[in-house]
């Protein structure tokens, strides 16, 4: 018997069971005696082929796992409706286990209804059977049926199963929408949202009333609230909302729920205001909106950007500041990556950026350690590749997952050649949505320069790109970004600050820069931090990768030589490979240099100078170099 790979997170926890049963048998299974997947004393009672069970109620991601134990299949048709799908498994009696996380403090609940069973929620203080273990009454095996991640769970969908199949009439009501992450125009609250929604059926809770979306329906009759004196609304399936105008709208038709409203649709939206609502637009109306444009001037214009960028300005007096309350800095990766920063990675081709930044992400997705030591904040990531294909991108994802032994995870999502432009407005509200609708809160960028159209060495265009769109993304949704970069080609004796490519305004705009330096043919490479907003940056880091089926990451000494290579004559060696494959008479020492530009000038001029006192070389004239046939390692 093993533990099923979906099953195998250090945060899940499993308990012993008695022989032909489905009981515990160590006392305090619920607190301490319970063991984590690879534990020495659950892998020896898994050797005895006996039950297994797993602790419900254990912290998973950022909830809790809970077991539908479902003894009614008769209801499945309507759960399937309900029910994001997930991992299933398939009883020994015949009926179903649905592994879900919810949200943490989800109580068991018992479904019965009218005198009839249905099944339990199976959370705290309960457990569960796992799959190859054996009923005690049919002796048949749990087997799994649906080999999927374990998916969330709302506790919205837990109240309509709590409606539909208890007498408990108590309703959990989800927490109020985010009112403060939407914009609203002035002259919306001349239209008030209880004018345009018919809240007939709707159940109130607060100052808000919420029911099914009045456009695209609800499977759980309650995913859409309005707060009539915020006048906005929110509907949490598509996860948006807006103000009074914006659901206009969508109600007649204009924009899709989640699509933003601006250029002509606000335009149209504001005549069908006027003339359907009766809705008065003054000048001085007109001219907070558009100021001095005519409403017909700009198609594309956005009147809730504007509002947004045209916020006052908060201003703290000097005699304030000491009592000022200052979060302390909270890291992304340990003193590597801060969180909630902009953060830029560059070194030149090959020198095993991308394989460093989906180990990162991977390591981030999981909560696992970045190179095994450096802690994580856990976070969903989006990994946006515009470098390689699936059939190069997918092998490489399975050695990093392997290589951190994670089971594939929901918290990590990628985006793989969709010639995404983020300069341009298609391409940031794409890129929107997908925050929104996943809960996006890291993104990583492989590589900028495959995202952007503008001049990457005009720093107005750079600047722009920052204000207009990097910075409100940071902003509005609080996100982590990480920017992977090329250095140049020439910068032999260049500043570490000035080897990035395009306009040095990138490098003032980061708040954190991570260099990689990889000498071709090693499998090791050099990760220096050389700007850090957040405090003094760390010293250089050697990190081998190591290949056992899967990419291991593990941090050496600097000076630590790896198992099989010489350090000493690298550089000599590297010279002699370079002109075996590209024979020609001579060599002049600026060409050599430019070849094996990763050494840099003073170590390829000191390795020239052994090739000619070994006689490999002979020295025609100052930085012009002939082979000497006649020695045994060209003729090898």
């Amino acid at each position: 018997m093993i533990i099923p790979k979906k099953l195998r997170d250090d945060s899940l926890r499993f308990v012993l069971i008695t022989p032909n049963s489905k009981r515990p048998f160590e006392e305090d299974w619920t607190t301490k005696n319970n063991y984590k997947f690879d534990d020495g004393k659950l892998q020896e009672h898994l050797n005895k082929d006996t039950n297994i069970g797993i602790l419900c109620g254990t912290p998973l991601r950022n909830g809790q796992l809970v077991i539908l134990d479902l003894d009614d299949l008769n209801i499945l048709s309507d759960l399937d409706q309900l029910l994001p799908e997930t991992f299933t498994v398939l009883t020994g009696s015949g009926k179903k286990h649905f592994y879900f996380v919810a949200p943490l403090g989800t109580p068991k609940i018992i479904l019965t209804k009218d005198g009839h069973h249905y099944g339990e929620i199976q959370s705290t203080g309960t457990q569960c059977l796992i799959p190859g273990s054996i009923h005690p009454i049919t002796n048949s095996e749990y087997k799994i049926e649906k080999d999927l991640p374990i998916a969330d769970i709302t506790s919205l969908k837990l109240d309509v199963l709590r409606q539909r199949y208890t007498q408990d009439k108590k309703t959990i009501i989800v927490e109020s929408p985010n009112w403060d992450q939407y914009v609203t125009l002035d002259i919306s609250n001349k239209l008030p949202i209880l004018s345009l929604v018919d809240i007939s059926s709707f159940k109130k809770h607060r100052d808000e009333f919420y029911g099914a979306h009045p456009i695209h329906g609800s499977e759980t009759g309650m995913n859409f609230f309005i707060n009539p004196g915020k006048n906005m609304w929110h509907c949490f399936r598509d996860n948006c909302g807006g103000d009074s105008l914006s659901y206009l709208a969508m109600k007649e038709g204009l924009i899709e729920c989640g699509e933003k409203l601006r250029g002509k649709k606000f335009i149209d939206t504001l005549k069908i205001a006027q003339e359907k609502y009766g809705l008065k637009l003054s000048t001085d109306d007109q001219a907070k909106i558009f100021g001095n444009k005519s409403i017909y001037d700009d198609a594309d214009f956005d009147p809730y950007k504007l509002k947004e960028f045209n916020r006052e300005l908060e201003i703290i007096c000097d005699n304030q500041v000491e009592n000022l309350k200052i979060k302390e800095v909270e890291w992304l990766i340990q003193d590597l990556i801060p969180d909630k920063s902009l953060t830029m990675i560059g070194g030149k081709s090959a020198s095993y950026k991308s394989t460093l930044l989906l180990h990162c992400a991977y390591c981030i997705a999981t909560g696992n350690k970045v190179f095994g030591t450096l802690a994580t904040k856990q976070q969903r990531v989006l990994y946006l590749n515009e470098e390689n294909t699936w059939n190069i991108f997918k092998p490489l994802l399975t050695k990093i997952r392997t290589g951190i032994m994670a089971n594939p995870t929901k918290d990590l999502f990628f985006s793989t050649y969709q010639d995404l432009r983020i300069d341009r407005q298609e391409g940031i509200d794409k890129l929107k949505k997908v925050i929104e609708e996943f809960g996006i809160t890291v993104i990583v960028f492989d590589s900028l320069k495959r995202f952007i159209a503008f001049e990457e060495n005009n720093a107005d265009q750079v600047n722009q790109f920052y204000v207009n769109i990097i910075k409100p993304l940071m902003s509005k949704y609080k996100l982590t970004i990480i920017l992977l970069h090329h250095a140049k080609k020439d910068v032999q004796g260049a500043n570490d600050l000035d080897m990035l490519r395009g306009s040095s305004d990138f490098v003032n705009l980061c708040d954190c820069i991570l260099l990689t330096k990889r000498i071709p043919g090693k499998t090791w490479f050099e990760l220096r931090q050389i700007k850090n907003r957040a405090k003094l940056e760390i010293g250089s880091k050697k990190i081998l990768i190591t290949d056992n089926d899967g990419f291991h990451f593990t941090e050496i000494s600097v000076g630590e030589k790896v198992s099989g290579e010489v350090e000493k004559n690298d550089c000599a060696n590297d010279i002699v490979k370079f002109i075996k494959n590209n024979p020609q008479e001579v060599y002049k020492s600026h060409e050599l240099t430019k070849a094996i530009e990763y050494y840099g000038n003073n170590k390829v001029y000191e390795a020239l100078n052994e090739l000619v006192a070994n006689n490999m070389l002979n020295k025609i004239m100052q930085g012009t170099y002939r082979v000497n046939k006649e020695h045994e390692v060209w003729k090898k």
